[in-house]
Order: C-alpha cells, then structure tokens, then sequence
C-alpha cells in the first residue's frame, strides 16, 4: 500500500483539534477567572447562568415604587412595635412601680432614651402619676446632683425621665 498523503495532511487535522482544545480550555480558564474575580464558587456560577433570577424582575433599587414600599414597611414596623410596646405596658401595669412627678416647674419631659439629647416623647405634669419599669445603671450629675435616668410609664408611653424628679409613692 501506498501512502498518498501528502506533507503537512496529517498535520492538519492535528490542528483542527487543538483548536477544539484550545477553546476549551480558554473557556475553562475564562470560568475559573470569574469565579476567582466575583470570589464565587465556580459551580454556583454556573448554576447562577443556567437558573432563572426572579430578582430581574424587581424594580430597580432607586425606583420610587421601591422606595414607596420601603417607607411603607418602615411605617408599618413602628405601628408593630408601638402595639407591643402599649401592650406590653397594658399586660405589666401591676408589676410596675407607682411614683409621681416633682418637678419646680409645671411639666417634665419624658425622653427617647436617656439622655438629654434624646428626643422627647411627651410632657409629663407635675403631680401626674407615673409607673416606674426600671432606673438606669449608671449614675449621672445632672444640675450638681447625682442620679439616675428612669423609665416610665405616663398615658400609655414609655419613657425616660431623670429619676430625681420621680417620687416613689407607697403601695
């Protein structure tokens, strides 16, 4: 048998697969890449191109209907935690503490938290009848004199006031 190949025949067909594996593995390289760069794994990158992303179908996240919503959530989250917050007071009125106001002038301002830079809740009468759920750990000196913040009960509101201003009432 003759061989009727002609030089370099052979040769070509070599390439013709190396081409096939050389795209291969410029794929392979180009994947693992990607991978490295959005620090993923490779596998859960693959699987993220071939399943559908329901978060393409959201609106954009500076959309005003997005931004509407999440004012509405946000609204609706202090509405939640103001009933639990009434009821919590309504459940524990009895095992609270009843004091009343003394203060030299006609309210006091009961606070968001305690400190004076917090902002104020409410005005609490002088002579008005509080409860009282807890004092502060810490002491403070506020106008010269040493005390604690405390946090009370006034009309349904929960508060904080300077306990120096509080007077425990006998049961």
């Amino acid at each position: 048998m003759s061989n009727n190949r002609r030089y370099g025949e052979q040769r070509s067909r070599i390439n013709k697969y190396s081409y096939v594996f050389i795209g291969i593995f410029v794929l392979l390289a180009a994947w693992l890449i990607t991978s490295l760069v959005k620090k993923e794994n490779p596998f859960s990158l693959l699987s993220n191109i071939f399943t559908f992303d329901k978060k393409s179908e959201l609106p954009e996240e500076d959309s005003s209907s997005t931004i509407e919503l999440k004012n509405l959530i946000k609204s609706q989250q202090n509405i939640i935690d103001s009933l639990k917050n009434r009821l919590d007071i309504i459940e524990g009125v009895d095992n609270f503490i009843r004091a009343k106001v003394v203060v030299e002038s006609t309210h006091l301002n009961m606070r968001k938290s305690p400190s004076l830079s917090a902002s104020m809740v409410t005005k609490i009468s002088n002579g008005e009848e509080v409860h009282v759920v807890e004092y502060d750990d810490q002491s403070y000196i506020l106008d010269g004199k040493s005390g604690k913040w405390c946090k009370i009960v006034s009309r349904g509101q929960t508060g904080w006031v300077w306990g120096n201003y509080i007077e425990l009432l006998e049961e």
